[in-house]
């Protein structure tokens, strides 16, 4: 059998999700608050406390699985406070297609508080989400191995922070982070429901599953009911780990972690009866987790204008406790992974970047059960082989731009990324854009989306 799910396992799972992030917010941060956006390609003034952005999206081909344009409002809070004792920040991202109310997304890209350097010197305690840096590979490709992702638009990630209670020594060039958890926020991205035995979503980049199979010769239709699991059983589960890094901002620099955490990708097992009489596949749908421990081991150099990296990651998943009935749900295979990669960097002309990277990533999966009915589905990693390239221009002027082109090597597929910003002094931002396609196979990460090329408009208010 044979179905993607490669949308529905980034999803909302249950809408009580939502209620159970907005409290964990709360309780990390209850006093903040304020309207913030930041861009994927540019970074903000740090004095600015936010943006509100419209976007307005407009397909270059038709397609009857959605409509040809696509209006998206954006809500960032982004503040930070600092004192005597005490700093934290909260940063969230609220996102909700004009069209859909029902598709209003939440989720906080870091929401900490933490004793500040002035109060415990090189010694830092803090609880809540925020970014620890365990790995630049997972910051560059946005692979979800060690942070999880926001994704709301699956084609731009944004990283996520690592929830945790956490100690943190930093002396020179010496920096030490011990983390851990009893429970952890898995992925998000737009909302998945089921009309009619069917899996639908109001995003234009929702992969659907496919609408029947062939069991036995014949064509069998599939009737989808999404089973929402108890609470608890998404976000309890154990996180921690340790993570040294030694060098200065310039100069040779190492770092490597250990670290035992569920993955964050939410798992869709399939609970599948026929129902003979009519020839129908009851598919029942259990989202899960699972657990794996890491490893990771990497090293640079970064001049004042240039810089190259290395990374080397190893997962070992780990086995889970299932129910008698569990076990017998389908769910897609996973096994062990190698993730690698290198990167190098080059800055100019006083705002221009340049950057470029491989990634390398292998999987080895348990060999197929002769007769077991088992699930096709898109890889849990975005890539096995893939380049990016990328060219960023964010210096004094107010004109801004972008240019990123990912090549994903095995399946010949390509996303070339545009974005061209305009930056007033009164806060307004006006900018366009646009994503290309290019796929030979129609296969991978890339591939699945070939059709959705689009030209965007946004306008964003900083304050």
């Amino acid at each position: 059998m044979k179905t993607q799910t490669q949308g529905a396992d980034k999803t909302e799972v249950a809408r009580k999700y939502l209620q159970a992030t907005c409290w964990m917010v709360l309780l990390s941060q209850p006093a903040f608050g304020a309207l913030g956006l930041s861009t994927q390609s540019f970074t903000h003034n740090a004095s600015e406390m936010g943006e509100l952005l419209l976007e307005a999206n407009a397909f270059l081909r038709e397609s009857g699985s959605r409509g040809n344009s696509l209006y998206t409002l954006t809500v960032h809070p982004d503040f930070k406070m600092e004192s005597e004792h005490f700093t934290g920040r909260i940063d969230l991202y609220a996102v909700t297609l004009i069209s859909d109310r029902s598709s209003f997304t939440l989720d906080p890209k870091q929401a900490y508080l933490a004793t500040s350097r002035e109060f415990t010197g090189n010694h830092e305690l803090g609880f809540g989400r925020r970014d620890l840096s365990l790995s630049a590979m997972d910051a560059f490709w946005k692979t979800g191995t060690w942070t999880p992702r926001f994704l709301w638009s699956p084609m731009k990630p944004e990283n996520m922070g690592t929830f945790a209670g956490y100690y943190q020594f930093e002396r020179n060039a010496f920096r030490f982070v011990a983390y851990g958890s009893p429970f952890s926020i898995p992925e998000r991205g737009y909302p998945v429901q089921t009309i009619n035995g069917q899996l639908t979503s109001s995003s234009p980049d929702w992969v659907p599953p496919f609408k029947e199979l062939s069991l036995l010769g014949q064509k069998v239709d599939i009737q989808y009911e999404l089973i929402y699991p108890e609470m608890r059983e998404l976000l309890l589960e154990p996180t921690y780990g340790v993570h040294a890094r030694y060098g200065n901002s310039t100069g040779f620099w190492i770092q490597g972690g250990v670290a035992q955490m569920p993955l964050h990708q939410v798992e869709l097992a399939l609970d599948a009866s026929l129902k003979a009489s009519t020839m129908t596949l009851d598919a029942k749908i259990h989202p899960r987790r699972n657990a794996h421990l890491l490893s990771t081991l990497e090293t640079g150099y970064q001049g004042e204008n240039f810089g190259i990296w290395g990374s080397y990651t190893r997962e070992n998943l780990l086995a889970m406790s299932r129910s008698p009935e569990e076990a017998e749900w389908i769910a897609a295979p996973m096994g062990p992974s190698q993730l690698a990669s290198l990167g190098v960097q080059t800055s100019f002309m006083q705002g221009m970047r340049l950057d470029l990277s491989w990634l390398w990533v292998q999987e080895s999966l348990p060999a197929p059960v002769p007769g077991e009915i088992t699930l096709t589905t898109p890889s849990r990693y975005p890539f096995e082989q893939a380049a990016r390239f990328r060219a960023i221009y964010s210096g004094y002027s107010p004109v801004r731009y972008a240019v990123e082109w990912t090549l994903d090597i095995p399946n010949q597929s390509s996303l070339t990324t545009l974005d061209l910003e305009y930056g007033h002094r009164s806060g307004i931002t006006l900018g366009v854009g646009a994503d290309m396609i290019s796929s030979s196979t129609g296969q991978g990460f890339i591939g699945q989306y070939f059709g959705n090329d689009r030209v965007r408009g946004r306008i964003a208010y900083a304050f």
